[in-house]
C-alpha cells in the first residue's frame, strides 16, 4: 500500500510519525507551503491525548516542553468565581510539538509547494487530506491569539490556565515554559472597546506590537457534522478537515493528534489493505465520531455561554458556575470512544 498525506501540520506529522513508528515507511508528505510554517501561538493538550503521545513514543519530550495543569480559573469580567479541576492538561507552543513530531519521522519524506486535489488521487492506494479547516460554517466570531514574554511584575495569576468571560467576548491565558505567556482572544466583534479590555489584563509591554496580533485576525467556523470519510471513496480526512471545532474546550490539537494514531491502528488492523473499505472504516469510526460530535456540540454551546450580552442572563451564569461548575471528565478521560 502507497500513502499520500497532505497537510504537515500536527493531523498530518502524527499520522506519519505513528505510520514510521510501526515501521510502515511507503509514504509521503505534502505541504502546500515551503516550508514547515511557524506559528506564534500555543496549543493545550488533554489527559484523553497521553496514550496518543504515549504510542508516538513522545510523551516525555512532551512534558519537558510543556507546563502541566490540573485546575482552570474562572472569571467573569474581572470578578473570581471559581478554580475547577481539569485532569492533566499540558500547555505547549505549537512549534514545539511540530518539532517534536518531525524528529519521529524521516523529513525527506516532505515534498513542500504542493497542493491537495481531489483530482489527482487515483495514482495512490490512499490519500490522506489533513490539509486543516474548510468548507465549513460561520461561527459568527472572529480570534486572535499570541505569544508574550512576562516581566517581573506580571501577577502570578499569570502562571496559571485562566478564562475571563466578557459580553460578547472572552479570552483564554495560559503559562508555557520560559517564562512566557500564551492568550486567545474571541469575541464577536472587533471593537476597541473590547480591545483595551484584554490590554488591559494582559498589560503588554509593546503595545504597537500587541495592537498587530489582535489585528491579524481569524473568522471562526466549525463543522456541522463530523465525518473522516470524503465522497471519493481513496481519500479519508482527519484533523480539522474532518472535525473543525470552535476553540472552547481546547481540544483542536488534541483531536487532530488523536486522528493520526487512530488512523494508523485502523490501516494495521486492515494489514494495509488496498482496497480501502467505507463500511469497515465506518463501523470502526463510528464511536470515535460520536464523541467528536459531542465535543463539537459543546464547543458551540461553549462559545455562547462564554460571550453571554445579557446582564440578567450573564449573572445567572455565574451564579451557576460558582456553586455548580460543569464536569468535563467526560471529555478529558477519554481515548477513542464516547
Amino acid at each position: 500500500m502507497s500513502i499520500n498525506i497532505y497537510g504537515a501540520g500536527i493531523a498530518g506529522l502524527s499520522l506519519a510519525a505513528s505510520l514510521s513508528a510501526n515501521r510502515f515507511e511507503n509514504y509521503k508528505i505534502f505541504e502546500k507551503a515551503s516550508e514547515i510554517r511557524k506559528s506564534d501561538t500555543a496549543v493545550q493538550l488533554g489527559f484523553n491525548s497521553f496514550k496518543a503521545l504515549k504510542d508516538l513514543g513522545i510523551m516525555e519530550l512532551v512534558k519537558n516542553k510543556s507546563i502541566a495543569t490540573n485546575s482552570l480559573n474562572i472569571y467573569s469580567k474581572n470578578n473570581f468565581l471559581k478554580k475547577t479541576c481539569i485532569k492533566g492538561t499540558l500547555l505547549i507552543q505549537r512549534n514545539d510539538l511540530i518539532e517534536i513530531l518531525l524528529s519521529k519521522i524521516d523529513t525527506n519524506k516532505i515534498v513542500f509547494n504542493k497542493k491537495f486535489s481531489n483530482e489527482k488521487t487515483s495514482k495512490t492506494d490512499l490519500n490522506v487530506d489533513a490539509t486543516g479547516g474548510r468548507d465549513g460554517v460561520d461561527s459568527g466570531r472572529i480570534a486572535s491569539w499570541g505569544v508574550s514574554n512576562l516581566t517581573a511584575d506580571n501577577d502570578k495569576i499569570f502562571k496559571e490556565l485562566n478564562l475571563f468571560m466578557f459580553p460578547g467576548m472572552h479570552l483564554v491565558t495560559y503559562p508555557l515554559i520560559a517564562n512566557q505567556l500564551s492568550w486567545t482572544y474571541i469575541r464577536k466583534s472587533n471593537t476597541k472597546k473590547n480591545n483595551n479590555i484584554v490590554k488591559d489584563i494582559l498589560s503588554p509591554n509593546n503595545d504597537d506590537n500587541f495592537d498587530a496580533l489582535i489585528n491579524k485576525s481569524m473568522k471562526l467556523q466549525y463543522k456541522n457534522k463530523c465525518n473522516y470519510l470524503n465522497d471519493n471513496k481513496k481519500v479519508l480526512e482527519i484533523g480539522d478537515a474532518a472535525h473543525q471545532f470552535l476553540p472552547h474546550l481546547a481540544q483542536g490539537a488534541t483531536q487532530s493528534l488523536i486522528d493520526g494514531v487512530f488512523i494508523s491502528e485502523y490501516l494495521i488492523k486492515n494489514k494495509f489493505d488496498e482496497n480501502i473499505n467505507n463500511q469497515k472504516f465506518s463501523d470502526f469510526a463510528r464511536r470515535r465520531l460520536q464523541l467528536l460530535n459531542k465535543i463539537s456540540f459543546q464547543s458551540r454551546i461553549n462559545a455562547e455561554v462564554f460571550q453571554i450580552e445579557n446582564k440578567i442572563i450573564s449573572d445567572i451564569r455565574d451564579f451557576v458556575i460558582r456553586f455548580n461548575t460543569p464536569s468535563y471528565n467526560w471529555l478529558f478521560n477519554s481515548y477513542y470512544e464516547a
